[in-house]
């Protein structure tokens, strides 16, 4: 989260973005940092093990991944 809150503001200004996907997005707190940026459209990935109960951040839409291994 410490992290985000120092990075995302400059990718913010940067780049302006309109969307943003985050894959590998964890609870979403680089998410949330986007929110608080401004930009409201977006969406992470994660593995099945990260449910929409665990997310800091209800309003993060969560896409569980599968996998692809046929093993």
């Amino acid at each position: 989260a410490s992290s985000a809150r120092v990075v995302v503001p400059d990718l913010v200004e940067l780049f302006s973005p309109q969307s943003v996907a985050d894959v590998g997005c964890g609870t979403g707190h680089w998410l949330a940092e986007f929110i608080r940026c401004g930009v409201n459209d977006m969406i992470g990935v994660d593995g099945p093990w990260v449910y929409d109960a665990t997310l800091n951040f209800p309003q993060i839409d969560l896409l569980p991944a599968i996998s692809l291994d046929p093993s």
